[in-house]
């Protein structure tokens, strides 16, 4: 079908909304479903938006659960998916069928119904899909969310994963749910003070040649930068910081971001441990307070 002028306007806002639509109700399942006692905290979803290539882009959900009642994906499934979508679901989904011991799951290729699961051990559900490809040049960014997203937001993740003037096939946004367990922790108690988020997303990008570096990397500092500003996601009630075991180099002010309060304790205890700061890298606690 080839479309042009107004025609093609009206189709691409029809499009945006209904991701952006989608995007919500994702966020909103988890700000409306938290709480140490929630019964969906034995769930955890990853959902995926990968960079356009071309014609062709995709939208990827992987959904796990730790429980004795896995009919609670199929409510959240209903909960955050339209019925038209729902009705494309049950044509083309494919669950796994079986997890090999190589960690790479065979997928069926006949339609299946949504109830339609794969159980397997505990161990192997949290490596499946981990990691990024093998010997690839990489970069990260994170950010925590406490809330659903904001317009301006979802705005610039479709330009910028849509637009034609970056083209990496293995550039992504994850945004996996977050809270549950991890939340019931106080934020004082450990060095990761983020114990009242719903979300946690990834900025990911793969390649492989050092040449390949600058267009990277410069193609995610501007996506972040326009996410976020340039003190990146500090904490403002929508936004909490940064996931510290996805270190970011380009952040000015890490230590709030990936601390919080928790920082000044942090070099107390470095401090203490280490006053000649033998153990040090880029991103390490200061040992001054």
């Amino acid at each position: 079908m080839y479309m042009q002028g107004a025609e093609a306007e009206l189709f691409k806002a029809l499009y945006v909304a209904c991701i952006a639509a989608l995007l919500q109700r994702y966020a909103h399942f988890f700000a409306i479903n938290r709480g140490e006692n929630n019964k969906y905290n034995g769930l955890h979803t990853s959902f995926t938006l990968n960079k356009k290539v071309g014609p062709a882009s995709s939208l990827d959900l992987m959904i796990t659960y730790s429980g004795d009642t896995p009919a609670l994906i199929d409510d959240f499934i209903i909960a955050i998916f339209d019925e038209p979508q729902l009705r494309a679901a049950e044509v083309s989904f494919a669950p796994h069928r079986e997890a090999s011991r190589s960690l790479v799951p065979n997928s069926l290729n006949a339609p299946q119904p949504l109830g339609s699961y794969l159980t397997i051990p505990w161990w192997m559900a949290v490596t499946v899909g981990g990691g990024g490809a093998g010997g690839a040049r990489a970069k990260y960014k994170s950010a925590y969310m406490n809330d659903v997203f904001p317009e301006h937001q979802i705005d610039t993740l479709w330009e910028m994963l849509t637009a034609d003037g970056f083209i990496n096939p293995a550039a992504a946004v994850q945004i996996s749910s977050y809270g549950g367990k991890i939340n019931t922790i106080g934020k004082y108690d450990t060095a990761v003070s983020h114990r009242d988020s719903i979300l946690k997303l990834q900025y990911q990008a793969y390649w492989f040649s050092p040449f390949h570096d600058d267009y990277n990397i410069d193609w995610m500092r501007k996506l972040y930068t326009r996410m976020y500003g340039a003190l990146g996601p500090v904490s403002d009630g929508v936004m909490d910081g940064c996931y510290v075991n996805y270190p970011d180099v380009d952040l000015d002010n890490w230590q709030v971001l990936y601390y919080k309060d928790n920082y000044p304790r942090l070099q107390r205890i470095k401090a203490q441990l280490d006053p000649r700061n033998r153990l040090h890298h880029t991103q390490s606690i200061e040992g001054h307070v």
